[in-house]
């Protein structure tokens, strides 16, 4: 597969589980200054997952979606977790977690962009760094 289109559907996955994510946990969110900020996110990531999908149609190809599986897997634990404790904290913990698997994801695309074109590198970069800035802003929660 090519290289360019590897790295895009990277992007879009992470994003995408992002998405569905922030839709899960925001049901449970009382405080409204992590909600807004999440809705930002939740925005922002909506922002990549498009331009993947816009890059990837240039290649000729389609974004890979997540499995009917993993979503199964991301919502049952969030809830579970959720159970077992919703204050803001702990989503804001949940979600630096998750969070970071995504920056560790993309640093492992980021690592090998020798074979990828330039505004692919870029906006994985872009959505690596806007990852990092996320973390630092739910810190705020714990």
């Amino acid at each position: 597969m090519n290289q360019n289109v590897e790295v895009l559907n990277a992007v879009y996955q992470n994003a995408q589980m992002a998405i569905d994510s922030i839709e899960t946990l925001s049901k449970k969110v009382t405080d409204s200054n992590f909600r807004n900020d999440l809705h930002e996110q939740r925005k922002r990531y909506s922002e990549f997952a498009n331009l993947a999908v816009e890059e990837l149609e240039k290649y000729g190809a389609r974004a890979d979606d997540i499995s009917a599986m993993s979503k199964l897997g991301l919502n049952a634990g969030i809830n579970m977790n959720m159970m077992m404790n919703n204050h803001t904290g702990h989503l804001a913990e949940m979600m630096i977690q998750g969070t970071n698997m995504g920056v560790i994801e993309l640093k492992k695309c980021i690592n090998h962009l020798d074979d990828v074109d330039a505004p692919v590198a870029k906006l994985c970069m872009d959505m690596h760094e806007f990852e990092r800035r996320n973390i630092d802003s739910l810190k705020n929660y714990l």
